[in-house]
């Protein structure tokens, strides 16, 4: 495969990517400004726009990084040593995600805390995201992953 198809490839698949991704966003606004139009209020409405700011800036986030590529694409276009790292940098977040829920389950078992399940949820939306763009970041600086 040419430089010039896995190029056109790639856009193909950031464009699809985005547009998902911009479907969803829409999609949790649409929700929220419903809520409010709709007057349910309360903790629903503003868990739903938690969620709607954190997707939002994870949308931003998105779109500089699909700019970026784009601009540099030679330097971005994925390859074994990429992908290889997103699939480590995948299974470590879901390491990471895993202990969360254990921690959040002895915490609630033993009556420590109870953080309620909208709080845990989020938590767990969060932390699953963040670790998988940090882990992706670190083994991207790293290197090859072994």
């Amino acid at each position: 495969m040419s430089d010039k198809d896995r190029y056109e490839e790639f856009k193909k698949r950031m464009r699809r990517d985005n547009t998902l991704f911009l479907a969803i966003l829409t999609l949790f606004g649409t929700a929220a400004l419903v809520e409010y139009w709709v007057g349910i209020g309360g903790m629903i409405f503003t868990i739903t726009a938690m969620m709607f700011v954190a997707l939002a800036a994870v949308a931003i986030m998105r779109m500089v990084m699909a700019d970026r590529m784009l601009k540099n694409l030679p330097e971005y276009v994925p390859d074994e040593r990429s992908k290889k790292i997103d699939d480590y940098a995948r299974s470590r977040s879901w390491q990471v995600t895993f202990s969360l829920v254990c921690l959040l389950v002895g915490l609630a078992a033993f009556h420590i805390m109870d953080l309620g399940t909208h709080f845990s949820l989020i938590l767990i939306f969060l932390v699953m995201g963040y670790s998988w763009m940090a882990f992706k970041w670190y083994y991207g600086r790293k290197g090859d992953v072994e």
